[in-house]
């Protein structure tokens, strides 16, 4: 799995009972978030 962003050292998704992630995005500015839904082309 890969994480993108800060987060607490111990946390994890499986943690918050999320299985088969394959990319996890923790804490992003809200610029990168923004990026992040016009790349998905999402956010209609």
């Amino acid at each position: 799995m890969n994480e993108i962003g800060l987060k607490a050292q111990d946390a994890s998704v499986a943690q918050l009972g999320l299985a088969n992630v394959e990319m996890a995005y923790w804490n992003l500015h809200p610029s990168e978030l923004v990026e992040e839904t016009i790349v998905r082309g999402q956010g209609y």
